[in-house]
């Protein structure tokens, strides 16, 4: 889901994944947009975590998108979650459907 988070993040707020992606693994400011360095980090999350050998997708897991509502609304019953970008239950699931 970590890479989705980042996919999604590169949309509505690419600052930090930005940024990150710079300092990290070296996507130069001046050759990419916030935009593009934050699905640079999510590429090369995706390729350090299959490195590895951890699933990135959810439906390598045999996870599908049935349950997405309930867990959406549990993680979000006391509130939107998350600091650098708050989400509700409509965002979560955009994520989690990012995931598959």
């Amino acid at each position: 889901v970590m890479t989705a988070w980042t996919k999604y993040a590169a949309e509505v707020k690419p600052w930090r994944p930005a940024l990150l992606a710079s300092r990290v693994f070296g996507a130069d400011p001046y050759d990419y947009t916030e935009k593009e360095r934050a699905y640079i980090l999510a590429d090369k999350l995706s390729e350090f975590f299959k490195k590895l050998g951890v699933k990135t997708r959810l439906s390598e897991l045999g996870i599908d998108d049935i349950d997405f509502a309930v867990m959406a609304a549990r993680a979000t019953r006391n509130g939107p979650v998350g600091h650098y970008i708050p989400l509700d239950s409509e965002q979560i699931q955009e994520i989690l459907k990012l995931s598959l």
